[in-house]
């Protein structure tokens, strides 16, 4: 209250009347009694379409894919994509399939490269066996129709099959040979055998040839004894495919060293050559089967390309490995390992 526009006072009133007058009809009594049963619907709601959007993204989807993925994998393709997932077990299902597709893409992989190989091995014996059967067989026939007419080139003739006749020999043994160690994976009939003795037995059948050929063999044999568990047959076709290949590509008049030593727990027989040597490239394939390096291993200096491929094998399955290396000054070296007794 003001007088004489000053404040004199304070009136307080108070209205006594309903608040919101206007909201004291039906409509205010409706919310009053179901705006709590609204809100809560609307919160359900909005929680349910979180929920369905977060099952449709994380697992619906997810799920759907791997079905999808495991009618590829039936089909033998595995050129598909999974989408992540946040639940635990649907995120390690998908794993699985992914490690899964990884594994099998390798095994294709290499499924498909075996048929390759094999596709190969098929054609490079066909043409092997070929070659030396249309060879006997056009000189079988020259032979016939001159056999009264010049006997000396019959004889010629007929020295000429026969070594087509050995090369055959030797590629049948080879192959069969290499399809009981790769296929059958047969193993050895190893005995303690006393490798010192065993090696120059094996040497001394080739004194003849290395004779003919004008090469002088170095034997470097320690005096003591070494022995070894081995199988004496299985063991001198590994030797053999060694030491003839080292006798065919020496120059005439040059040297084949072979040595016997014991390097950690191995015996080792070293066989060095004077040739050509190995090229660089052919190192990591030198034992491959079917194989042929460009300067080395070829079909004019005959063989199928089995001959190191086999003696791989067979130091194998006795426990041992095989190397090759081109010696520092000239020639190629092979180590053939054989395990010692215990390891010692």
């Amino acid at each position: 209250v003001y007088q004489n526009k000053k404040l004199a006072g304070i009136l307080y009133v108070q209205d006594k009347r309903p608040a919101l007058h206007a909201f004291n009809g039906p409509e205010n009594s409706f919310l009053e009694q179901y705006g709590g049963l609204f809100i809560a619907l609307f919160v359900f709601l909005m929680l349910l379409a979180t929920a369905a959007w977060f099952m449709n993204k994380q697992v619906l989807i997810p799920l759907t894919a791997l079905e999808k993925t495991s009618q590829l994998i039936s089909k033998q393709d595995f050129n598909f994509s999974l989408p992540s997932s946040r639940v635990t077990e649907i995120h390690e299902v998908s794993n699985g399939f992914k490690s899964m597709q990884l594994q099998l893409k390798k095994s294709l992989a290499k499924q498909q490269s075996l048929e390759n190989e094999r596709k190969l091995f098929i054609a490079s014996i066909v043409h092997d066996l070929r070659t030396p059967i249309f060879t006997i067989r056009g000189y079988l026939e020259i032979i016939e129709k001159q056999l009264h007419q010049a006997p000396e080139k019959v004889k010629k003739y007929i020295v000429t099959c026969r070594n087509k006749a050995d090369m055959l020999n030797h590629l049948v043994s080879d192959l069969f040979s290499y399809t009981k160690l790769e296929f059958y994976k047969e193993k050895p009939s190893v005995e303690f055998v006393n490798l010192n003795r065993l090696l120059d037995d094996y040497l001394n059948d080739y004194s003849a040839i290395l004779e003919e050929k004008g090469i002088h063999l170095i034997k470097s044999i320690p005096e003591g004894d070494t022995y070894v568990y081995a199988d004496p047959e299985l063991f001198f076709r590994a030797f053999y495919n060694i030491i003839d290949n080292a006798i065919r590509f020496s120059f005439k008049n040059s040297d084949i060293y072979v040595s016997l030593f014991e390097e950690k727990k191995y015996a080792v027989i070293a066989i060095r050559d004077k040739g050509k040597g190995l090229h660089e490239s052919e190192l990591d394939q030198i034992f491959t089967p079917l194989y042929r390096g460009e300067t080395s291993r070829n079909r004019k200096t005959g063989g199928a390309g089995l001959g190191l491929a086999i003696s791989k094998e067979i130091l194998e399955v006795h426990g041992g490995k095989i190397t090759a290396e081109n010696h520092n000054k000239q020639g190629a070296v092979f180590k053939l390992y054989l395990p010692l007794p215990n390891g010692s």
